[in-house]
């Protein structure tokens, strides 16, 4: 994996344009579900704290939100909306004012950037200040009223979860420092260091390089 430095950083997406963005006064921005997306670059040096989302990518893409779309103000309807959504409401409730979310924060039609972006994407994961595993297919939702708790219906659809099939599993899991897991009601399971038994014996990594 090339570690090279990440140039041009394009990390930030803010939502209503002051959503994400550090507060000029005690007030703070009504979130608006109809809110619009810009795009921030950084260089290198001068990138400022950011939260990082880790997925499944919808099994079809055009679900998706893409860089395009953010540009052009678009996507706000689209499934894959409600995570980048996510990732801006859990940063913005860590402290964090910028976040960094794959789908459209890189933009694929330029063949360069693809390119260097996947050289980086190491780098940007073990650089960021926190990790948001967003499970899609993982629920606290309790499935019967029998039910003795909601925990053990979530840990048996975290142990299938697809996230633990994917290629980039292993190092969007090892690179960051804080990793958080959150079911699809975007609400946190739980964090990588009190589920290491669970990760080691999914995928088999020992527990020591968790």
């Amino acid at each position: 994996m090339d570690d090279r430095s990440n140039k041009n950083l394009r990390c930030t997406i803010e939502i209503d344009f002051e959503y994400l963005l550090p507060l000029k006064n005690s007030s703070i921005p009504t979130y608006n579900n109809d809110g619009d997306f810009s795009l921030t670059e950084f260089d290198e040096g001068d990138i400022p704290e950011y939260a990082i989302l880790s997925h499944t990518w919808e099994q079809e893409n055009s679900k998706e939100v893409t860089y395009a779309e953010v540009t052009s103000g678009n996507g706000q309807d689209k499934e894959g909306f409600e995570k980048i959504r996510f990732c801006g409401e859990q940063a913005r409730q860590d402290g964090l004012p910028y976040f960094w979310v794959d789908t459209c924060c890189i933009n694929k039609q330029n063949k360069a950037e693809l390119r260097h972006s996947i050289n980086s994407m190491f780098r940007w994961y073990r650089n960021a200040s926190r990790c948001y595993v967003y499970l899609s297919d993982v629920s606290t939702r309790k499935r019967k009223a029998s039910d003795q708790s909601s925990e053990h219906t979530w840990e048996l659809s975290f142990r299938e979860s697809r996230w633990f099939t994917r290629g980039w599993t292993l190092q969007e899991l090892l690179a960051p420092i804080s990793v958080e897991f959150f079911c699809r009601e975007s609400k946190r399971i739980s964090s990588k260091s009190s589920l290491e038994q669970q990760i080691h014996e999914i995928i088999g990594i020992p527990k020591s390089a968790l």
